[in-house]
């Protein structure tokens, strides 16, 4: 494990603790083996000129982490150099997001600690995240347009 993913690790633990969270208690009816989404709001702009809805085309960067003892980079927007566009609420992202996206405001930053039913499941996303992985996003909102 290098010092930047020790660091990380230890900052989103301190964050996790110091920070209030957010249980976001999912309807049984929409996925009966879910049971909680952890939102961590990291910054927030001081007045929230938009925030994102269901229906919004958004412009995010994120970085995707294992939750694992070694916390490895998957994926991450800011390495491709382009945000990652999608419509909130068309199924175009895993349910983590599409569950902890909405009301964040434009500018914010959010971690999200996914628990891998909300995520990819049991199938995964070969060949680059395993069955039955849990995972951390750092999502930045950039860009709604309504």
């Amino acid at each position: 494990m290098n010092t930047h993913q020790i660091s990380f690790f230890i900052l989103l633990s301190k964050l996790i603790i110091s920070f209030a969270t957010l249980q976001v208690e999912l309807d049984e009816n929409l996925d009966p083996n879910a049971k909680v989404l952890t939102v961590v709001t990291l910054k927030k702009p001081k007045v929230c000129a938009q925030n994102a809805e269901v229906g919004d085309f958004m412009k995010v960067h994120y970085t995707g982490r294992f939750k694992d003892e070694n916390g490895e980079i998957f994926d991450s927007s800011r390495n491709r150099g382009h945000t990652f566009d999608f419509v909130l609420g068309k199924g175009q992202v895993i349910r983590g997001y599409e569950i902890g996206v909405p009301g964040m405001c434009l500018g914010e930053t959010r971690a999200l600690y996914v628990p891998s039913h909300l995520a990819y499941g049991e199938n995964g996303s070969p060949p680059t995240i395993p069955p039955n992985s849990d995972l951390y996003f750092m999502v930045d909102l950039i860009h709604i347009d309504r």
